[in-house]
């Protein structure tokens, strides 16, 4: 068989699929906190960036795109951001965020939510920033203002409001 098979570690993104709302199957990466030693066992559960890719963008690259380098002189990235869980998902087509794909979004979190029960720290679905770039911005807003409870922060880069006067 050939083919590619990529090895990845806990400060790495990984991929998991899901039964979406439609009963499609969806996919979505994620990267677990990154949590200072301390605090390791005093938190239980940690809010989630959930993070709406532009188009053209993979799940995978979405959830990569979180990354920094602790010192100017380091060779490798750390992946991840301290105290959230990272989580990416897709739906390919033309969809917007909207409908259909704010299902997706919704899915994958509560998806992740369900896979994290038995993990250390749980990822906290009711608690949730809602972040995006360009078509991924519109559906950082959708999802704000579809559900404003869950949301602690809602933070939009180069978005539109409708896709008729993007561009």
């Amino acid at each position: 068989v050939n083919g590619k098979f990529r090895c990845r570690s806990r400060g790495s993104s990984f991929q998991f699929t899901f039964i979406d709302t439609d009963g499609s199957i969806q996919h979505a990466a994620a990267i677990h906190p990154i949590l200072e030693e301390t605090s390791t066992k005093m938190v239980e559960k940690v809010p989630v960036l959930l993070a709406l890719h532009g188009t053209g963008v993979s799940a995978s690259s979405s959830a990569d795109s979180y990354k920094y380098k602790k010192t100017q002189t380091a060779k490798d990235y750390t992946f991840g951001i301290e105290g959230f869980w990272v989580l990416a998902p897709t739906r390919h087509g033309a969809h917007n965020w909207e409908g259909v794909g704010k299902n997706t979004a919704m899915s994958a979190l509560r998806t992740l939510s369900e896979l994290t029960k038995s993990m250390h720290p749980r990822a906290d679905s009711e608690n949730v920033i809602f972040v995006g770039h360009s078509m991924g911005a519109h559906g950082a807003w959708i999802l704000g203002q579809s559900f404003p409870d869950l949301a602690l922060a809602v933070i939009p880069q180069a978005g539109w409001t409708t896709k008729e006067t993007y561009g």
